[in-house]
């Protein structure tokens, strides 16, 4: 009985040593502070924004990860690629989220966003181990400032001011158009 006590021991001391060479230091910077575990970040209605979220490595060798939205893509998506080669020992390699918030959306109201980054595995043969990391944070749609209303109010004047001209200039060239033709129908007749 002693003996396979020991030799228990002995079998999982090994395998803990055995699986220490494989550690994985993964880590992801958070752009807010958690709260209850999941964290929040605030936009108006119709807001469009980037969220910037940073990969760690803190391990001696380099990884190459994955990132996907598992929940919330409705309301946020990886801008640009999804992969991430991350060099050992980093802590500054940026992972640009994209927010955008429906027009219609209430003030007040929450979206779950899921974010999940998993480490790349080789194909070699045998058995392969990776690790992933799943962040959970809320989208709250807020009340826009001051600021940001301006910023809306300018957009459109600028918007209308934008579609006033081209209106202007699309009628000049078909007043400009009809003249010619009808000067050269009266070349023509003499």
């Amino acid at each position: 009985m002693l003996y396979k006590f020991k030799f228990n021991v002995i079998s999982i001391l090994l395998l803990l040593i055995l699986n220490s060479f494989f550690v994985n230091a993964l880590g992801l910077t958070l752009p807010y502070h958690p709260v209850d575990g999941y964290g929040e970040l605030g936009a108006p209605p119709g807001a469009e924004s980037e969220v910037l979220f940073y990969l760690q490595n803190g391990a001696d060798g380099d990884i190459s990860v994955k990132a996907s939205i598992k929940e919330g893509g409705n309301i946020v998506r990886i801008s640009g690629k999804d992969e991430f080669f991350v060099p050992s020992k980093t802590k500054d390699i940026k992972l640009p989220l994209k927010l955008k918030i429906p027009e219609d959306a209430k003030i007040g109201e929450k979206y779950l966003v899921s974010l999940y980054v998993q480490t790349i595995v080789s194909k070699a043969s045998g058995t392969a181990l990776g690790t992933g990391i799943e962040q959970r944070f809320y989208v709250k749609v807020v009340s826009p400032t001051p600021e940001q209303e301006q910023e809306q109010k300018e957009q459109r004047t600028n918007f209308r001011t934008a579609t006033g001209l081209l209106i202007v200039l699309i009628l000049v060239a078909i007043v400009f158009f009809i003249r010619k033709q009808t000067v050269k129908n009266k070349n023509k007749r003499r």
